[in-house]
């Protein structure tokens, strides 16, 4: 019995062309499948690394950062030529790069500021002691001049003895 109605049929799509195709060649799908597998394994241990490495050089970073916190210029450095090894082209790197430089010039600047203060306190102290000195001495000059004086007022200014020649 047919009817004079239209065909309602539809093409196959991708997805049930594919599972049939895999269902009449066992063996490519299985070699198929290994591959996307391996490739995705791999993909996933290369993204894996990739995180573990940005972890790590986030972790440095952080200890550089604390370390010029801290003024420690060695300790950043330190941890930056991590960075560096993992990392050649991170600006981030730099900038701390930058700012230990800054913190060195610092640094030495304050230690020669001290130094130049040690070196000011010490010659104050020496002056104050010269200056002590020199009192002492100047007293000790004028003691013996006023002697001097008495002495040279007793022997000049007596009263001329006659001469017995007259």
């Amino acid at each position: 019995v047919r009817r004079l109605e239209p065909i309602q049929a539809k093409a196959a799509s991708r997805a049930t062309r594919s599972i049939k195709w895999m269902r009449r060649n066992p063996a490519p799908t299985v070699g198929l499948g290994a591959v996307a597998l391996f490739v995705l394994t791999g993909a996933g241990l290369l993204i894996k690394q990739d995180l573990d490495r940005r972890e790590v050089i986030a972790d440095e970073l952080r200890a550089a950062e604390v370390a010029i916190g801290e003024e420690d210029p060695a300790a950043a450095a330190e941890a930056l030529t991590r960075v560096r090894d993992r990392a050649p082209d991170s600006l981030r790197a730099r900038e701390l790069s930058r700012d230990v430089e800054d913190l060195r010039t610092r640094l030495e600047r304050a230690a020669r500021e001290a130094e130049d203060r040690a070196a000011a306190a010490e010659a104050r102290a020496e002056a104050a002691d010269r200056q002590l000195a020199y009192t002492e001495l100047r007293g000790r000059i004028e003691e013996r001049r006023a002697a001097l004086d008495a002495d040279y007022s007793a022997v000049f200014d007596q009263p001329a003895a006659r001469s017995s020649r007259v």
